[in-house]
């Protein structure tokens, strides 16, 4: 299931983004 793979990567990288907004 590659979209299963986009979409947690997807999911990770706004986490990262959102993690990086707050600092």
């Amino acid at each position: 299931m590659p979209d299963l793979q986009i979409e947690d990567l997807h999911v990770r990288f706004s986490g990262v983004v959102a993690l990086n907004g707050v600092s």
